[in-house]
């Protein structure tokens, strides 16, 4: 997404903010307090949390899962780890991926992400066990 689209959306976001809570657009009310008054979150950290939220799931789900793999390769790309040594890129200079802003979204390595949320189910699914037992 770029910039100009996430300030659209955030523009549109406010004025329904605005219609709510009855704020005529002459009126000089700042966003932050817009905000403050709502309580609720911008739309650039809602999308982000949208957007990790989606990657911990594909990354929970089972091995086999074709979305489990394509992510898994995603991640060793951006890592540096090639799927074969006779793979290269083409030139270029490489474009932003999803994989890229969920990295600056959770602010972390990919890898340290993707082995937090896979440590994550199996507990899940060993406190699941222990429980039916």
């Amino acid at each position: 997404m770029t910039a100009v689209d996430l300030g659209k959306l955030e523009s549109f976001h406010m004025r329904c903010h605005r219609q709510l809570l009855n704020i005529h657009w002459s009126d000089y009310v700042t966003n932050k307090s817009v905000h403050e008054l709502t309580g609720l979150l911008t739309i650039d950290d809602y999308l982000s949390r949208r957007s990790l939220s989606v990657f911990c799931h594909i990354a929970r789900l089972d091995v086999a899962d074709p979305a489990n793999g394509t992510l898994r390769l995603a991640i060793d790309m951006k890592e540096g780890r090639r799927p074969d040594p006779s793979w290269s890129r083409h030139p270029g200079r490489p474009r932003r991926t999803w994989v890229d802003q969920v990295r600056d979204d959770a602010g972390i390595r990919l890898s340290t992400l993707w082995s937090t949320e896979v440590a994550r189910e199996h507990g899940v699914a060993q406190r699941s066990l222990t429980r039916r037992q």
